[in-house]
């Protein structure tokens, strides 16, 4: 089972896929987290990619295509991509990856929301560098200030949430977002959200039309 989450950085991408992950039973693999990790334990693809993350930019399909297969091949009963594709190399690579490695692409679920939501939401995302938990200073705030509540790690603004980078970043993604969607649109088990909502609404509206028929019904 292979389930595919896109959107805008910001849009909730990584809370609907932790929550589809403890749903569903299949792992959530955050592509950004697991590049950040790269980088910050120094390993040489960390340091082929840190300046292209610190700037906002993204990681070459090349580096990426090998990086998913990796992935895949380690998690053969299916996975939950939050983060890949972003752009439609990609997105025909993955085809082919699932392809030969016979993982079905069940779902893609389009997280959407408007760029000026997103600003605001990433202005005030914090993060534990320990267990990876986020939070957000307004809407989800830590119980102590700007602690982690898991385990009490001081909570960081990650370089690439402040707001130029964050503006840059939505410019590349939405340079690409119609084509992507256009190719997975009439496909079964596509589905638009709109993931500007209390979040266990919107997941059991995620939840209800993955269970009710696997096509596409979109919510605008």
């Amino acid at each position: 089972m292979l389930i595919v989450l896109l959107g805008p950085p910001g849009a909730g991408k990584g809370t609907y896929a932790k929550k589809l992950e403890e749903a569903l039973g299949i792992p959530h693999i955050s592509t950004g987290d697991l590049l950040r990790l790269e980088v910050a334990s120094k390993t040489e693809l960390g340091k082929k990619i840190e300046k292209t993350l610190t700037n906002g930019e993204l990681v070459s399909d090349e580096i990426m295509a090998d990086y998913i297969e990796k992935i895949l091949k380690e998690n053969p009963n299916g996975v939950i991509l939050d983060g890949y594709p972003r752009n439609m190399k990609q997105a025909k690579k993955l085809d082919e990856l699932s392809l030969k490695l016979k993982i079905n692409l069940d779902y893609v679920i389009n997280c959407d929301i408007d760029d000026e939501v997103i600003i605001e939401r990433l202005k005030n995302r914090v993060v534990c560098p320990t267990c990876g938990r986020v939070y957000n200073l307004i809407s989800s705030p830590p119980k102590r200030d700007k602690v982690c509540d898991n385990d009490g790690t001081p909570l960081v603004h990650r370089e690439d949430d402040n707001e130029d980078v964050v503006r840059h970043r939505l410019e590349i993604y939405r340079k690409n977002y119609s084509e992507i969607l256009n190719y997975y649109r009439n496909r079964p088990g596509f589905l638009t959200v709109n993931t500007d909502g209390e979040i266990d609404a919107v997941f059991k509206s995620i939840l209800e039309r993955i269970n009710w028929s696997g096509t596409s019904q979109e919510e605008k």
